[in-house]
């Protein structure tokens, strides 16, 4: 029962999957004929659908702006026949060690909205990685060392969307060597022809994993050394060196399943050897004698050749080595004599010289 002053609704909301789809007024004119105060409140509601509204069971919910009254009315919406689709996707080459991804597109086969939902990219059962389509298309993600060097044909599987049917397809990603930064230097620099040695210190730098294989010191083609990285590195000992000068030398990492080759110019400078000299004399001698002054020069890895000279009391004798020695008697000596012995070096060693005095009795 209603009277007088009873709190009346004008106007009904209605709403659709809590969407406002619009309002219905209420015709609340008196009822005149039955006895009493009862009022009568009618409407006539037309509804236009959303044009989005998926198929299924749906229902208008009518609410009273002023009392709140709900009102509801059930339908259904008939889902239109889903649409055929195509996935498909491009890749740009891979660095080994290095992140990747695929751009991927999905094509409706009829209509021109685009798909909505999400794909996968695998490597047989493995999810390399997973995205959500914006205007049909997404990028997918591959994370570094996911896959090994070479090409890898995946497959893409789009898991469909409203309206939309599922679909897979496949894209070929292909992994390539990582290019490595190559470190090499030599300790010492410098060394003495055909007597000291150096090593030479390689390291070979990647980025998310460890470098492995060879690394060969050359001198033109010729291979001099060789040595095997371990945790990317490797020092590698030298032999002595044949000729005085700058020796140019190149080191060559060879590279492995996942690493290009690298090489680097390196130069060692290669200085004359001090020979040992050794002078002996008598410490004295008579008056008027003829002392006897011997040299003798050696080296590491090489005979000591050239010239050795002799200077004394303003006088100068040259002597030609023979192996590494030589001796010269001096004249009759009347007082207190100091010899100069001086070796002239040759290609391979350096002028060296030494004094001995040899005094009167």
């Amino acid at each position: 029962m209603t009277g007088p002053g009873d709190l009346n609704d004008t106007t009904l909301t209605a709403t659709i999957d809590g969407v406002t789809v619009g309002s219905v007024p209420v015709d609340t004119t008196r009822q005149t004929a039955l006895p009493g105060f009862d009022e009568v409140g009618t409407a006539t509601a037309s509804i236009t659908l959303p044009a989005n509204l998926a198929g299924g069971a749906h229902e208008v919910v009518f609410t009273g702006t002023q009392t709140g009254t709900v009102f509801r009315v059930p339908f259904s919406v008939e889902a239109p026949p889903s649409v055929a689709t195509t996935v498909s996707g491009t890749s740009a080459d891979i660095v080994y060690g290095a992140p990747g991804s695929v751009s991927v597109t999905v094509t409706p086969a009829s209509v021109t909205t685009k798909p909505t939902g999400t794909v996968e990219l695998r490597d047989g059962t493995t999810v390399l990685g997973t995205a959500t389509l914006v205007d049909g298309a997404a990028i997918i993600s591959i994370d570094a060392l996911a896959l090994e060097v070479g090409p890898h044909t995946l497959t893409l599987a789009y898991s469909g969307g409203p309206g939309f049917d599922p679909s897979t397809g496949t894209v070929v990603v292909t992994v390539v060597k990582a290019s490595p930064t190559l470190s090499a230097s030599a300790t010492p620099a410098t060394v003495q022809v055909k007597k000291t040695t150096n090593r030479i210190v390689v390291a070979v730098g990647t980025t998310g994993y460890t470098a492995t294989g060879t690394v060969e010191v050359r001198q033109g083609t010729r291979v001099l050394k060789t040595g095997t990285l371990v945790a990317g590195k490797v020092t590698i000992q030298m032999g002595t060196y044949a000729t005085v000068g700058t020796t140019a030398l190149t080191v060559a990492y060879l590279g492995d399943a996942k690493t290009n080759g690298a090489s680097k110019a390196l130069t060692v400078k290669v200085v004359k050897q001090a020979p040992v000299l050794k002078v002996t004399a008598p410490k004295s001698v008579k008056k008027n004698a003829r002392p006897t002054v011997k040299v003798a020069l050696t080296g590491v890895g090489a005979a000591v050749t050239g010239k050795v000279t002799f200077t004394f009391a303003g006088k100068k004798v040259t002597r030609t080595l023979k192996a590494g020695k030589s001796s010269f008697k001096l004249p009759k000596v009347a007082r207190n004599t100091t010899v100069t012995v001086r070796y002239l070096g040759s290609a391979v060693f350096t002028a060296t010289s030494k004094k001995v005095t040899i005094k009167i009795k």
